[in-house]
């Protein structure tokens, strides 16, 4: 079996504890798969020429997931800066995210290529490749989007129909 993560890395930042760890849903995801015991994870996508790219290759290189298609670019590596509150849960502010390389990635012919040798592909539902990848994924592939907490009900009532794992999360009101 063979699992793709596209294309969500970042950094995150934790300005009240002063520390930053690499993150991002598509490492995130492919990092838990490796550490369940899967052996072919990739991670598709892009990292900016910066110290934050290098952390992000340097955890990808630890753990043994495959980075031929994450690619170096001249933006600065996607960050989030995350918050704390006095009950301990995150919170965000309008400029916590920073796409940077994230924003601007959009697969090649070669990584359309290599996705069709995957048998499952993992990607956030905020990936600007996600529509391409809904048109062009061949059907006994599995898709799974996560669509966190910030979508509106009708773009994930638009694509629905085409994911096999949705994966939601909500707010309290």
């Amino acid at each position: 079996m063979k699992i793709i993560a596209l294309t969500s890395c970042c950094v995150d930042f934790f300005p009240e504890q002063g520390t930053v760890y690499v993150g991002g849903n598509s490492l995130n995801f492919a990092t838990q798969c490796k550490l369940s015991g899967i052996e072919n994870i990739s991670v598709m996508g892009a990292i900016g020429n910066d110290e934050f790219g290098i952390r992000i290759e340097q955890h990808l290189d630890k753990l043994k997931i495959d980075r031929s298609h994450l690619y170096r670019i001249d933006k600065p590596t996607a960050s989030n800066k995350i918050f704390i509150n006095k009950q301990g849960d995150r919170y965000f502010k309008a400029d916590s995210w920073n796409g940077g390389a994230f924003d601007c990635f959009r697969l090649s012919e070669d990584d359309w290529t290599y996705l069709e040798k995957s048998d499952i592909i993992a990607m956030p539902a905020g990936d600007p490749n996600l529509k391409a990848l809904l048109k062009k994924r061949k059907k006994e592939q599995v898709v799974m989007i996560d669509f966190l907490d910030y979508h509106p009900i009708s773009f994930i009532e638009e694509l629905i129909d085409q994911i096999d794992i949705v994966v939601l999360s909500g707010k309290s009101a």
